[in-house]
């Protein structure tokens, strides 16, 4: 027998044995299922409308939603197994859960070549979901979500989940996750488990005759996801039988339409129906009694799945916290140890050249939104007028009254490089200090034009000293040869402007590179030369690596300093963890520092960018000039700096609050929407993994990655 021969004769034989699992047994081997309670049908019909999904032409996406229910409905975006690409194949799953009065959204996806090396996207999953609540938006609440994944949706569910509430805002009243027989889980990593939001309830389900996927992929999601243990439940279905009845609990035991017509079997009806139910209503409606009926309190417990014609009960379901014992041996087509297991990583060289793959990715990412967006408008003279106007007209964020003068001199270390000196016009001095540490590419200072403008506008001195870009930052001796034109030009500008200088109120503004040498900068002026004994403060701007300050002084960091750090959401160059890892260690009491992250927003056609290049202005050519800068930027710096200089309180409640509207506040579209508001927090995660930055935080670069605190780790772990 030749190899092709063997294909066929596997796929017969595996079609055989599918076909035959989907033999269920008839009503009359069962006694009859309660009428009402979880699990038992709904009183709504269903109502079925489909569009053409936006990512695959030939499939249209399924918005089912119960009949005769005015207003908005919670919705449940389901996302199928391999191949199961027609609603039809759950059918009574969604029949049942359009019933209980939920909104259903089925968005297939197309079959995908199992191998390693293709990056596992959602899009097609995740447009459908989206377009879907654009179109129905009368009858779908977004605040409330569930999402139901089977085999290959199932290992998409986690990741569907985190871009549905970190992206979108969704699931801010209830979220959960019910996950059934998973495959492999792409594009979520260790970082997204441990960070995955706390508020979201999970249940991973296994089947015990499963051979298609391995349950220590199940047990993985369940042990890896980081939401508290009483919040997630591991369920094991088990098959039975009696006398000429059985049941059989494997991969495809969640169908329930087409060939498998499970609407009277009681591992669906108990297994999955009720579990569902009990999701649902402790989720939406924080039903303490549903809780209980699926959430062990402790313990495992054995969960009622109905009974046999004669009474006798069928074997129970396990809802566990503690998977070990329910991971039963077996040959599996999708085994754990597989080469297509992007939760293993087989060695370091793999992992090395995942990070260099991320980092050429990344960069040819940016390289051609420069060329493909931008070039255009560097050469264009009118471009400049671009910028939307700031419209804050008082208060924090708002245009100061002066206007700019300024000077420049060389840098004492390389006559070649200028230092910037911007001052207010027409004002008396002296005058607090800011000490501007630009980025990477920030060399002329005009790149920053409009944030300089602002400041000096405010009464404040500007430093803005500059280092070369070549020799790159490649290596820490030229990192640090960067560092000393950074200190050579301050030294400088003290001795030639002390006078303009109230050295007793300062402020420092960093960003990428120079965000990550202002603890540095800052500590030398502050501890070492008594600077800002009236009032200091650091605005961190998507940090890089810190440089030239050990962990001792972090750690004891003077105290009458104050710290916004702060990151944009769609940042691909500065990995998050560079600025978690600051702000975690740095010794300025909690009352005194705030991490905030700035999201992307649109309004008919105009897009805000959360990039790494917020806070420079339009002559950058990356720049922009938006809602961004003034709401994100403007006014947490002014805040910042009258609170720290004067004592306001309404400056402490706007850059050191704990989370007001007021606060994170961003601005509102021409047609009235509010922009998309920041987030506070002095807990912050790094949210996505290293692989979406040019610069990761585990990169060689990074003086800092072995003295990064451990990550604490969930009790009772399992590794496989």
């Amino acid at each position: 027998m030749n190899i092709v021969q063997a294909v066929g004769v596997f796929l017969i034989v595996g079609t055989f044995i599918t076909f035959s699992a989907w033999a269920q047994p008839d009503s009359s081997c069962f006694l009859p299922f309660a009428s009402e309670g979880p699990g038992s049908e709904g009183p709504y019909g269903m109502i079925d409308d489909s569009f053409e999904s936006p990512l695959w032409r030939q499939e249209q996406v399924h918005v089912f939603h119960p009949q005769g229910i005015p207003g908005k409905r919670p919705v449940i975006f389901l996302s199928h197994k391999y191949g199961a690409t027609q609603p039809e194949e759950y059918l009574f799953f969604i029949k049942h859960m359009v019933g209980k009065g939920y909104v259903v959204v089925f968005s297939p996806t197309r079959r995908a070549t199992f191998t390693r090396k293709e990056i596992r996207k959602y899009n097609i999953f995740f447009e459908g979901y989206s377009a879907a609540v654009r179109r129905f938006s009368s009858i779908i609440d977004t605040t409330r979500i569930g999402f139901v994944g089977h085999g290959f949706g199932g290992g998409a569910a986690p990741a569907l989940m985190l871009r549905a509430m970190r992206q979108c805002g969704w699931g801010a009243s209830g979220a959960f996750m019910y996950i059934l027989a998973p495959w492999y889980v792409y594009s979520v990593d260790r970082r997204g488990f441990e960070t995955f939001p706390a508020s979201v309830k999970v249940a991973v389900q296994v089947f015990e005759d499963d051979h298609i996927n391995d349950p220590r992929i199940a047990a993985d999601i369940y042990q890896s996801v980081n939401v508290p243990l009483t919040e997630k439940v591991f369920l094991a279905v088990a098959s039975d039988r009696h006398g000429k009845c059985e049941l059989r609990a494997d991969d495809n035991t969640p169908l329930t339409g087409g060939v498998a017509w499970k609407d009277l079997d009681p591992l669906v009806h108990f297994g999955i129906f009720r579990t569902f139910d009990a999701l649902a209503a402790y989720t939406f409606g924080g039903d303490v009694s549903s809780k209980e009926a699926v959430f062990p309190n402790g313990k495992s417990m054995s969960c009622f799945m109905g009974a046999w014609r004669d009474s006798v009960p069928v074997r129970p379901m396990i809802a566990t916290r503690d998977p070990s014992p329910y991971l039963k041996k077996g040959s599996y087509f999708n085994r754990w140890k597989s080469p297509r297991n992007p939760r293993i990583e087989v060695s370091v060289f793999r992992r090395t050249r995942a990070l260099v793959r991320g980092y050429f990715q990344n960069a040819w990412r940016l390289y051609l939104r420069v060329i493909g967006r931008n070039v255009e408008r560097y050469f264009d003279e009118n471009a400049f007028d671009d910028a939307l106007p700031n419209p804050i007209v008082k208060g924090y964020g708002a245009p100061g009254r002066f206007r700019v003068t300024s000077d420049t001199f060389s840098c004492p270390i390389d006559r070649k490089l200028n230092v910037y000196i911007f001052g207010p016009r027409n004002a008396k001095p002296p005058f607090p200090v800011i000490f501007f540490l630009h980025g990477y590419v920030g060399q002329n200072p005009d790149e920053f034009e409009t944030l300089i403008d602002h400041i000096v506008g405010k009464g404040y001195l500007v430093v803005y000293p500059t280092y070369s870009f070549f020799p790159r930052a490649d290596n820490a001796k030229d990192v640090l040869a960067k560092y000393d034109m950074i200190n050579a030009g301050i030294e400088q500008a003290i001795d030639l402007y002390k006078p303009y200088m109230d050295t007793a109120h300062i402020g420092f503004f960093g960003q990428s590179f120079g965000a990550g040498a202002l603890p540095s900068v800052a500590y030398r002026l502050v501890a070492d030369k008594k600077w800002g004994n009236g009032g200091a403060f650091m605005f961190v701007s998507a940090p890089w690596y810190v440089y030239a300050i050990s962990q001792e002084n972090l750690q004891h960091f003077p105290g009458n300093v104050n710290l916004l750090v702060q990151v944009y959401n769609e940042d691909h160059v500065d990995d998050h963890e560079m600025a978690v890892d600051l702000f975690n260690a740095i010794g300025i009491p909690a009352e005194r520092k705030k991490f905030y992250t700035v999201y992307s927003d649109s309004s008919n056609g105009y897009v805000m960018h959360a990039n790494h290049f917020v806070a420079y202005g339009v002559k950058n050519i990356n720049g922009e000039q938006n809602l961004l800068d003034y709401y994100g930027v403007y006014k947490l710096f002014d805040a910042i700096a009258d609170y720290s200089f004067t004592g306001n309180t309404a400056g402490r409640a706007i850059a050191l609050g704990g989370g007001t509207k007021k606060q994170l506040y961003m601005g509102t579209w021409s047609d009235g929407r509010p922009a998309r508001p920041m987030t506070v927090t002095n807990d912050p995660k790094a949210y996505y993994t290293e692989l979406q930055y040019m610069y990761s935080f585990d990169n060689k670069l990074n003086p800092r990655t072995a003295l990064k605190m451990p990550r604490s780790k969930l009790p009772g772990i399992f590794h496989p």
